[in-house]
């Protein structure tokens, strides 16, 4: 292809692709509420976190240990983080380490992944504590230590109304 085709390739490309970029933002709605899933209790962390140098498998210090676990079950309200736009509608759990929930596919209908009904924890976590549900973070090692732990959030709306 010579200078001249590609130039003309350019400039058809960019006419076609124009009225993607031209379209105006479809709004992006996002909003605080709660979940009420049931959930096995937990009892506090131990206060002292384990302090190994040698321990060369699991080294958890400065984060405590979650590994007071029950049978209790029941109704829990969690703080959810709802996002949605034309496509989807997802719903993150920050109180439960910034799970990504559910993820609501609108144009198909469908949910995109399961939903876990409950909540129950299982001692396979970096401190213990950790739960079968949504998509976390597991970065540098699998089920992080803040796995489950609570986790900041902020929202704001820019001048636009994006």
């Amino acid at each position: 292809m010579r200078f001249g085709q590609s130039a003309v390739l350019g400039v058809v490309l960019a006419c076609a692709l124009r009225p993607l970029t031209a379209a105006p933002p479809t709004a992006v709605r996002v909003w605080e509420d709660s979940l009420e899933l049931p959930t096995y209790a937990e009892a506090a962390p131990n206060p002292n976190p384990p302090f190994d140098l040698f321990s060369f498998t699991r080294f958890n210090y400065p984060y405590t240990l979650r590994d007071a676990l029950s049978d209790r079950r029941a109704v829990q309200r969690w703080r959810a983080l709802h996002l949605e736009n034309e496509y989807l509608r997802v719903t993150l759990l920050p109180d439960l380490g910034g799970h990504l929930y559910s993820c609501f596919d609108k144009v198909s209908g469908r949910d995109l992944f399961y939903a876990n009904p409950s909540i129950k924890k299982a001692l396979i976590g970096y401190r213990g504590a950790w739960a079968a549900f949504g998509i976390e973070f597991n970065f540098p090692v699998s089920h992080i230590w803040m796995s489950i732990s609570p986790v900041d959030f902020a929202t704001r709306t820019n001048p636009d109304g994006r």
